[in-house]
């Protein structure tokens, strides 16, 4: 059995930082990089694998939420590549709040190696009909 290995990378396209609020990674799997927060503008790396030999696949979440207070919300990730190579692969994420993600893809069968680019961005705002109808009554003079 080779070495497996799960990769995130999360580039933070907001104006505040993300920190983690909760992560689990798997007894059999090895942490290579886990940062606990990532500022405006940069890139976390989240990787994790399992070495050769052992009887199971790389499997780790992260839950990152923008700080300080106020909260613009979080994104939960996870991914499991589970032993022996006919069981499915698995990865998702969810968004709360303004959060949105761009880059998602699933994990294709019989994969060894994964690696994910995310990126978090601010949803754009929408325009409310008190917006809409904000100048609807000017009149210049």
């Amino acid at each position: 059995m080779p070495k497996w290995t799960a990769k995130l990378e999360v580039i933070n396209n907001t104006p505040k930082n993300l920190r983690v609020t909760d992560d689990f990674v798997h007894r059999t799997s090895t942490i290579v990089s886990f940062p606990k927060q990532i500022s405006p503008g940069e890139t976390g790396i989240y990787e994790v694998y399992t070495a050769s030999g052992k009887p199971a696949g790389p499997e780790f979440s992260v839950k990152l939420e923008s700080d300080p207070y106020p909260s613009e919300g979080s994104l939960k990730y996870h991914v499991n590549m589970p032993y022996p190579e006919h069981r499915d692969r698995h990865n998702s994420y969810d968004t709360s709040g303004l959060l949105d993600v761009f880059g998602f893809k699933h994990i294709p069968a019989r994969v060894h190696d994964w690696h994910e680019k995310l990126t978090v961005s601010l949803k754009p705002a929408k325009e409310t009909k008190d917006d809409s109808n904000r100048n609807a009554d000017y009149q210049s003079v």
